[in-house]
């Protein structure tokens, strides 16, 4: 008998073939450092913000961020402490423009935005699903969804040649999402759901509010599932340029809250890609009470928590 369960040969064949993560490795055991391994390797495939680590130093070693509490050391609600996801609900309703302030009770935080992709496609899909997103696509998202979860990715693929009716290139359409959504079933596969990173990774493309809606309205037609990853919400930079987020929309234009679904975390925006936080942000209460059952293995520690939170809160600098 194998020593690997099928679940491990599964696991194990998927990282086989993580090229990602293979040259990640190999980075972490000859990372360049200028006085110590000057002949090392240079990581320029890795989406972090290494100059922001003087600021956040200073910040984090700030008395104010360093106050241990009793409650830092207990259990806490696996959904994070009420105190961290009502900050992060004001700065996301700040940032985002929401037309309403985000309800700390429909959000859930968790050790990083992997695991919040994981315990989604755990919630809303069954193995052997995939998500549709458009291709290129951020290549992290093939261990998140298919490693535990056997949820598997179906290309959207988009082309670098301008087509006719097109006006750039990789350009998103809903035609192209019928046809792709044509060709799963063809193979039959079940789409569970729709998968946009806004801004993109990797393309740097940030989506219309004429595209969003035109894909809200597609899930909505075919009974799927729509996630925003929106974790470069606040790191774009062009003058007279601002990202549409799904918070932007009433209510009333959103034609499927149940199954609408926001991704965002710390690890662009606040170049902390090492804290490990990512939060899901839903209007469905089925839906974040299946993922705040699986949060026992998702919890950041208490410490972390209570120090972001205050964060946070410190507008005057920290925002």
């Amino acid at each position: 008998m194998p020593v690997l369960s099928k679940t491990g040969l599964h696991i194990k064949a998927t990282m086989d073939e993580d090229l990602l993560g293979e040259g990640f490795e190999k980075v972490n055991r000859n990372l360049y450092n200028k006085h110590t391994n000057p002949m090392g390797i240079i990581n320029l495939g890795t989406a972090e913000n290494k100059l922001m680590f003087d600021v956040l130093s200073k910040k984090f070693s700030e008395p104010e961020l360093n106050v241990w509490k009793e409650e830092m050391l207990m259990y806490c609600d696996f959904a994070s402490i009420y105190e961290l996801r009502e900050s992060i609900a004001e700065f996301l309703t700040a940032k985002s423009n929401a037309v309403t302030p985000l309800d700390p009770n429909k959000m859930v935080v968790m050790n990083g935005c992997g695991s919040v992709i994981e315990t989604i496609a755990f919630a809303i899909c069954d193995a052997g699903d995939a998500f549709m997103t458009p291709s290129p696509y951020y290549g992290g998202i093939m261990q998140d969804s298919i490693l535990r979860a056997k949820v598997n990715i179906h290309p959207v693929h988009l082309h670098s040649e301008i087509k006719e009716n097109e006006t750039k290139p990789y350009q998103l359409t809903v035609e192209k999402l019928e046809k792709s959504l044509e060709e799963a079933k063809a193979k039959g596969i079940n789409i569970c759901g729709l998968f946009l990173v806004n801004p993109h990774n990797p393309l740097g493309e940030i989506y219309s509010t004429e595209l969003i809606k035109d894909c809200l309205q597609f899930c909505h037609k075919h009974s799927i599932h729509i996630i925003f990853d929106e974790i470069y919400l606040t790191s774009v930079f062009k003058e007279g340029v601002q990202p549409t987020s799904i918070l932007q929309f009433k209510p009333e234009d959103i034609p499927d809250p149940e199954r609408t679904h926001l991704i965002w975390g710390f690890s662009k925006d606040f170049a902390m890609s090492g804290m490990r936080v990512g939060i899901y942000y839903g209007f469905s209460d089925v839906v974040r009470q299946q993922i705040v059952n699986q949060c026992c293995f998702t919890g950041i520690p208490g410490f972390i928590q209570v120090m972001l939170s205050k964060m946070l809160k410190d507008k005057g600098r920290s925002i």
